[in-house]
């Protein structure tokens, strides 16, 4: 639990870092649901409220104050409808409620709005494990074991799914595949 509240607050340092050198030049992306910002570049006042309701969103999360880091992670997606950090953080915080629908909303949002970010698909596949969607969890595991076929922990999570769909031939495939890089481990 320790280790993994340190590496999520590592990423959501890291994401702050990356949203503020952006500076107010760049441009919002189209996102793949609706927010009232997008296809605009934020003013400056936008961009500086935004970073400002992200680290303030980040503290109470560090400080175990989830719902009021909910509102600001909110609050972060009202202003800029491409803030996928905050749909992400925000995913986490409905999920650890068991808010699983809001949750699985947030986490597809901001997977398929960065899905050069691995650790929002992740969370996204991982979550629709939670949920039992297996079928779909299977489409996202297999889709990060191709893009990135050198994380055998990826292939392990797509033959799981594959045998949790009763697909017991495919899954033997991709063990078998994994075994090709790995070697035979006796």
């Amino acid at each position: 639990p320790f280790e993994m509240r340190t590496r999520h607050l590592l990423l959501s340092l890291v994401a702050l870092l990356f949203m503020a050198a952006c500076g107010s030049s760049q441009k919002a992306q189209a996102p793949k649901t609706e927010a009232p910002k997008q296809g605009r570049e934020l003013t400056e006042e936008e961009r500086i409220n935004m970073q400002y309701m992200y680290v303030n969103a980040l503290k109470e999360k560090m400080l175990g104050n989830y719902d009021k880091a909910g509102e600001f992670f909110a609050q972060c997606i009202r202003i800029d409808g491409t803030n996928y950090a905050a749909m992400y953080e925000l995913a986490q915080i409905y999920r650890q409620n068991k808010k699983y629908s809001e949750a699985l909303f947030f986490a597809e949002s901001a997977s398929q709005g960065d899905p050069s970010n691995t650790w929002y698909r992740l969370f996204y596949a991982d979550l629709l494990m939670d949920v039992r969607k297996l079928p779909e969890a299977e489409k996202q595991f297999q889709k990060l074991y191709q893009d990135n076929p050198d994380r055998i922990e990826f292939g392990f999570s797509y033959a799981g799914t594959l045998l949790m769909n009763n697909k017991t031939q495919e899954a033997i495939k991709v063990y078998d595949d994994i075994e090709s890089k790995t070697g035979i481990n006796t």
